[in-house]
Protein backbone atom coordinates (compact mmCIF):
# COMPACT_ATOMS: atom_id res chain seq x y z
CA UNK A 1 0.00 0.00 0.00
CA UNK A 2 1.20 3.71 -1.24
CA UNK A 3 -1.83 5.55 0.14
CA UNK A 4 -4.23 6.10 3.06
CA UNK A 5 -7.35 7.70 2.83
CA UNK A 6 -8.46 8.66 6.24
CA UNK A 7 -12.30 10.29 6.92
CA UNK A 8 -13.65 10.57 10.38
CA UNK A 9 -17.37 10.81 11.30
CA UNK A 10 -19.64 11.97 13.81
CA UNK A 11 -23.51 11.92 13.14
CA UNK A 12 -23.29 12.49 9.34
CA UNK A 13 -25.47 9.66 8.72
CA UNK A 14 -27.54 11.63 5.66
CA UNK A 15 -23.73 12.53 4.03
CA UNK A 16 -21.93 9.30 3.89
CA UNK A 17 -23.30 7.65 1.02
CA UNK A 18 -22.25 10.53 -1.39
CA UNK A 19 -18.84 11.24 0.38
CA UNK A 20 -17.87 7.48 0.49
CA UNK A 21 -18.56 6.43 -2.96
CA UNK A 22 -16.20 9.70 -4.02
CA UNK A 23 -13.24 8.03 -2.04
CA UNK A 24 -14.18 4.37 -3.12
CA UNK A 25 -14.79 4.96 -6.90
CA UNK A 26 -11.22 5.96 -6.92
CA UNK A 27 -8.84 3.24 -4.55
CA UNK A 28 -6.74 1.05 -6.23
CA UNK A 29 -4.71 -2.25 -4.98
CA UNK A 30 -2.27 0.50 -3.75
CA UNK A 31 -4.22 2.95 -1.83
CA UNK A 32 -6.62 2.10 1.39
CA UNK A 33 -9.51 4.15 2.92
CA UNK A 34 -10.06 4.24 6.93
CA UNK A 35 -13.69 5.23 7.67
CA UNK A 36 -14.16 6.12 11.05
CA UNK A 37 -17.33 6.45 13.15
CA UNK A 38 -16.44 8.75 15.79
CA UNK A 39 -19.14 7.20 18.60
CA UNK A 40 -22.16 8.32 16.52
CA UNK A 41 -25.63 8.31 18.11
CA UNK A 42 -27.32 8.17 14.61
CA UNK A 43 -26.96 5.54 11.77
CA UNK A 44 -23.72 6.99 10.91
CA UNK A 45 -21.55 3.67 11.51
CA UNK A 46 -24.83 1.46 10.05
CA UNK A 47 -23.95 3.85 6.68
CA UNK A 48 -20.36 3.12 6.47
CA UNK A 49 -20.40 -0.28 7.53
CA UNK A 50 -21.78 -0.38 3.76
CA UNK A 51 -18.78 -0.09 2.14
CA UNK A 52 -16.75 -2.76 3.84
CA UNK A 53 -14.29 -4.65 1.81
CA UNK A 54 -10.56 -5.64 1.57
CA UNK A 55 -9.39 -2.06 1.02
CA UNK A 56 -11.98 0.04 3.13
CA UNK A 57 -11.84 -0.61 6.96
CA UNK A 58 -14.49 0.93 8.96
CA UNK A 59 -13.15 1.44 12.93
CA UNK A 60 -15.95 2.59 15.60
CA UNK A 61 -14.99 3.85 18.87
CA UNK A 62 -16.59 6.41 21.71
CA UNK A 63 -16.30 9.68 21.58
CA UNK A 64 -12.86 10.73 21.41
CA UNK A 65 -12.71 14.03 19.30
CA UNK A 66 -11.44 14.48 15.94
CA UNK A 67 -7.56 15.46 16.84
CA UNK A 68 -6.74 12.37 19.22
CA UNK A 69 -8.64 10.13 16.92
CA UNK A 70 -6.69 11.12 13.38
CA UNK A 71 -3.44 10.92 15.68
CA UNK A 72 -4.06 7.50 16.37
CA UNK A 73 -5.08 6.01 12.95
CA UNK A 74 -1.92 7.65 11.33
CA UNK A 75 0.52 6.47 14.07
CA UNK A 76 -1.02 2.82 12.96
CA UNK A 77 -0.77 2.46 9.58
CA UNK A 78 2.19 1.53 7.18
CA UNK A 79 2.06 3.68 4.06
CA UNK A 80 3.96 5.99 2.58
CA UNK A 81 1.21 9.22 1.98
CA UNK A 82 -2.28 10.30 3.72
CA UNK A 83 -4.83 11.81 2.43
CA UNK A 84 -7.93 13.62 4.41
CA UNK A 85 -11.22 13.78 3.69
CA UNK A 86 -13.56 15.74 5.44
CA UNK A 87 -16.99 14.14 6.62
CA UNK A 88 -19.56 15.03 4.14
CA UNK A 89 -17.45 16.29 1.48
CA UNK A 90 -16.24 14.94 -2.19
CA UNK A 91 -13.07 13.99 -3.62
CA UNK A 92 -13.14 14.42 -7.35
CA UNK A 93 -12.44 12.22 -9.61
CA UNK A 94 -8.40 11.80 -10.06
CA UNK A 95 -7.56 13.78 -7.11
CA UNK A 96 -6.07 10.94 -5.08
CA UNK A 97 -3.72 10.15 -8.76
CA UNK A 98 -2.76 13.67 -8.91
CA UNK A 99 -1.67 14.57 -5.77
CA UNK A 100 0.15 10.97 -5.22
CA UNK A 101 1.97 11.33 -8.84
CA UNK A 102 3.31 14.75 -7.63
CA UNK A 103 4.65 13.87 -4.05
CA UNK A 104 6.42 10.54 -5.57
CA UNK A 105 8.00 13.19 -8.76
CA UNK A 106 8.94 15.94 -6.04
CA UNK A 107 10.51 14.07 -2.69
CA UNK A 108 11.41 17.63 -1.63
CA UNK A 109 7.57 18.62 -1.15
CA UNK A 110 5.73 17.36 1.73
CA UNK A 111 1.89 18.73 1.26
CA UNK A 112 -0.14 19.11 -1.68
CA UNK A 113 -3.61 20.93 -1.90
CA UNK A 114 -5.72 21.88 -4.72
CA UNK A 115 -8.64 23.59 -5.84
CA UNK A 116 -11.45 23.37 -3.81
CA UNK A 117 -15.30 24.26 -5.01
CA UNK A 118 -17.02 25.12 -2.31
CA UNK A 119 -20.14 23.77 -2.38
CA UNK A 120 -23.90 24.32 -0.43
CA UNK A 121 -24.87 21.17 1.12
CA UNK A 122 -28.64 21.69 0.40
CA UNK A 123 -28.98 23.40 -3.06
CA UNK A 124 -25.46 21.18 -4.69
CA UNK A 125 -24.41 24.74 -6.08
CA UNK A 126 -21.06 25.46 -6.35
CA UNK A 127 -20.73 29.17 -4.41
CA UNK A 128 -16.99 29.86 -5.12
CA UNK A 129 -14.45 28.39 -5.64
CA UNK A 130 -10.98 28.49 -3.28
CA UNK A 131 -7.29 28.13 -3.65
CA UNK A 132 -4.00 29.64 -2.65
CA UNK A 133 -1.27 29.28 -5.26
CA UNK A 134 1.70 27.98 -3.43
CA UNK A 135 5.01 25.86 -4.82
CA UNK A 136 7.79 25.74 -2.63
CA UNK A 137 9.17 27.26 0.86
CA UNK A 138 5.60 28.37 2.89
CA UNK A 139 6.79 29.52 6.23
CA UNK A 140 6.08 33.08 5.83
CA UNK A 141 3.31 32.76 3.73
CA UNK A 142 1.50 30.69 6.11
CA UNK A 143 1.67 33.64 8.61
CA UNK A 144 -1.22 35.43 6.28
CA UNK A 145 -3.70 32.55 6.21
CA UNK A 146 -4.36 28.89 6.26
CA UNK A 147 -3.50 28.08 2.49
CA UNK A 148 -5.71 24.87 2.18
CA UNK A 149 -8.77 23.57 3.67
CA UNK A 150 -8.29 20.26 5.96
CA UNK A 151 -10.18 17.66 3.32
CA UNK A 152 -8.49 18.61 0.45
CA UNK A 153 -4.62 18.05 1.70
CA UNK A 154 -2.26 14.93 0.48
CA UNK A 155 0.93 14.82 2.51
CA UNK A 156 4.20 12.64 2.96
CA UNK A 157 4.02 10.48 6.38
CA UNK A 158 7.76 10.78 7.21
CA UNK A 159 7.71 14.85 7.20
CA UNK A 160 4.76 14.25 9.38
CA UNK A 161 6.38 12.14 11.42
CA UNK A 162 9.30 13.95 11.64
CA UNK A 163 7.79 17.03 13.19
CA UNK A 164 5.41 15.19 15.73
CA UNK A 165 1.92 14.87 13.71
CA UNK A 166 -1.37 16.52 14.85
CA UNK A 167 -0.77 17.59 18.69
CA UNK A 168 -3.72 16.94 20.62
CA UNK A 169 -4.18 20.29 22.18
CA UNK A 170 -5.40 21.54 19.17
CA UNK A 171 -8.96 20.63 19.06
CA UNK A 172 -9.38 23.41 16.33
CA UNK A 173 -6.77 24.31 13.98
CA UNK A 174 -4.90 21.18 13.91
CA UNK A 175 -4.03 21.19 10.59
CA UNK A 176 -3.19 24.87 10.38
CA UNK A 177 -0.79 24.20 13.30
CA UNK A 178 0.52 20.81 11.48
CA UNK A 179 1.41 22.77 8.34
CA UNK A 180 2.83 25.55 10.05
CA UNK A 181 5.66 22.78 11.37
CA UNK A 182 5.72 20.96 8.55
CA UNK A 183 6.62 23.97 6.80
CA UNK A 184 9.91 24.02 8.41
CA UNK A 185 10.87 20.55 7.17
CA UNK A 186 9.37 20.78 3.45
CA UNK A 187 7.59 22.30 0.49
CA UNK A 188 4.07 22.84 -0.16
CA UNK A 189 2.19 23.00 -3.47
CA UNK A 190 -1.56 23.69 -4.56
CA UNK A 191 -2.55 21.58 -8.02
CA UNK A 192 -4.19 24.29 -10.02
CA UNK A 193 -7.52 22.20 -10.80
CA UNK A 194 -10.61 21.54 -8.53
CA UNK A 195 -10.35 18.30 -7.12
CA UNK A 196 -12.36 18.59 -3.80
CA UNK A 197 -15.80 19.79 -3.04
CA UNK A 198 -16.03 20.88 0.50
CA UNK A 199 -19.90 21.31 1.63
CA UNK A 200 -21.42 24.55 3.44
CA UNK A 201 -23.76 25.08 5.50
CA UNK A 202 -23.90 21.69 7.21
CA UNK A 203 -25.38 20.81 10.58
CA UNK A 204 -22.87 20.90 13.63
CA UNK A 205 -20.19 22.18 11.34
CA UNK A 206 -17.53 24.67 12.41
CA UNK A 207 -18.37 27.31 10.34
CA UNK A 208 -22.10 27.62 10.95
CA UNK A 209 -21.56 27.92 14.84
CA UNK A 210 -20.70 31.15 16.41
CA UNK A 211 -18.69 29.47 19.35
CA UNK A 212 -16.96 26.58 17.61
CA UNK A 213 -15.90 29.72 15.24
CA UNK A 214 -14.14 31.45 17.86
CA UNK A 215 -12.33 29.01 19.62
CA UNK A 216 -11.00 28.12 16.00
CA UNK A 217 -9.85 31.61 15.89
CA UNK A 218 -8.26 31.39 19.24
CA UNK A 219 -6.20 28.02 18.19
CA UNK A 220 -5.37 29.60 14.42
CA UNK A 221 -3.81 32.59 16.07
CA UNK A 222 -2.25 30.67 18.75
CA UNK A 223 -0.73 28.20 15.85
CA UNK A 224 0.65 31.61 14.35
CA UNK A 225 2.03 32.60 17.64
CA UNK A 226 4.24 29.03 17.92
CA UNK A 227 5.07 29.18 14.91
CA UNK A 228 6.32 33.02 14.80
CA UNK A 229 8.55 32.02 18.15
CA UNK A 230 10.07 29.28 16.13
CA UNK A 231 10.68 31.54 13.47
CA UNK A 232 12.71 34.15 15.84
CA UNK A 233 14.02 31.93 18.16
CA UNK A 234 13.88 28.23 17.20
CA UNK A 235 11.89 27.61 20.27
CA UNK A 236 7.94 26.10 20.42
CA UNK A 237 6.47 28.26 23.43
CA UNK A 238 3.96 24.94 22.88
CA UNK A 239 6.26 22.01 23.60
CA UNK A 240 8.86 24.39 26.16
CA UNK A 241 5.95 25.83 28.43
CA UNK A 242 2.61 23.36 27.54
CA UNK A 243 -0.74 25.35 28.20
CA UNK A 244 1.06 27.55 30.21
CA UNK A 245 2.54 28.98 27.16
CA UNK A 246 -1.21 30.58 26.82
CA UNK A 247 -0.65 33.15 29.32
CA UNK A 248 1.57 34.78 26.93
CA UNK A 249 -0.84 34.81 24.03
CA UNK A 250 -2.89 37.76 22.94
CA UNK A 251 -5.82 37.91 20.74
CA UNK A 252 -5.13 40.75 18.30
CA UNK A 253 -7.24 43.22 16.07
CA UNK A 254 -6.72 41.44 13.10
CA UNK A 255 -8.50 38.16 14.27
CA UNK A 256 -11.33 40.17 15.52
CA UNK A 257 -11.67 41.77 12.06
CA UNK A 258 -11.65 38.24 10.31
CA UNK A 259 -14.17 37.63 12.34
CA UNK A 260 -16.58 40.76 11.45
CA UNK A 261 -15.99 40.39 7.95
CA UNK A 262 -17.46 36.45 7.79
CA UNK A 263 -20.44 38.35 10.00
CA UNK A 264 -20.64 41.32 7.80
CA UNK A 265 -21.07 38.92 4.21
CA UNK A 266 -22.46 36.56 6.08
CA UNK A 267 -25.35 38.08 7.92
CA UNK A 268 -24.62 36.26 11.15
CA UNK A 269 -22.86 37.55 14.32
CA UNK A 270 -19.65 35.62 15.08
CA UNK A 271 -18.37 37.85 17.60
CA UNK A 272 -21.06 37.19 20.32
CA UNK A 273 -18.64 35.16 22.42
CA UNK A 274 -15.32 37.53 21.78
CA UNK A 275 -14.47 39.55 24.51
CA UNK A 276 -16.46 42.51 25.20
CA UNK A 277 -13.89 45.49 24.46
CA UNK A 278 -14.97 48.84 22.27
CA UNK A 279 -13.43 47.38 19.01
CA UNK A 280 -15.76 44.58 19.59
CA UNK A 281 -19.50 45.99 20.82
CA UNK A 282 -18.32 48.50 17.88
CA UNK A 283 -18.10 45.93 15.14
CA UNK A 284 -21.27 43.65 16.28
CA UNK A 285 -23.43 46.72 16.56
CA UNK A 286 -22.27 47.22 12.88
CA UNK A 287 -23.00 43.63 11.55
CA UNK A 288 -26.95 44.88 10.78
CA UNK A 289 -26.20 47.83 8.93
CA UNK A 290 -23.48 46.72 6.84
CA UNK A 291 -25.26 43.03 6.01
CA UNK A 292 -27.46 43.88 3.17
CA UNK A 293 -24.87 45.44 1.07
CA UNK A 294 -22.47 42.65 2.07
CA UNK A 295 -22.53 41.77 -2.53
CA UNK A 296 -20.71 45.10 -2.47
CA UNK A 297 -18.79 44.69 0.28
CA UNK A 298 -17.57 41.27 -0.70
CA UNK A 299 -15.95 42.88 -3.41
CA UNK A 300 -14.16 45.60 -1.54
CA UNK A 301 -13.19 42.83 0.92
CA UNK A 302 -11.93 40.04 -1.92
CA UNK A 303 -12.38 36.54 -1.45
CA UNK A 304 -9.92 33.61 -2.17
CA UNK A 305 -11.75 33.12 -5.60
CA UNK A 306 -9.58 31.31 -8.73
Amino acid sequence: MKLTIISIYYNRQNYVEESVNSLVSQISNEYEVILVDDGSTDNTLDELNKFKSENVKVITQNNFGFTPTIKKVIQNIDTDFVAIHGSGDVSLAGRFDKQLAFLESNPSYGVVGCYCLFTDILTKENVSTFGHNIDGDAQFELLNYNLFTHGEVMFKKSFYDQVGGYREQFKFSQDYDLWLRMSAVCKFHTLKEPLYKRMINVDGSVNSNAQKLYHQLLFSEFAKYCHRNRLANGIDPLDKFGMGSLLAFNLDRSALIKLWKKSVLEGQDFLIYCPKTFLSCLFRFSIPLLSPFSKVISKLFGKNRV
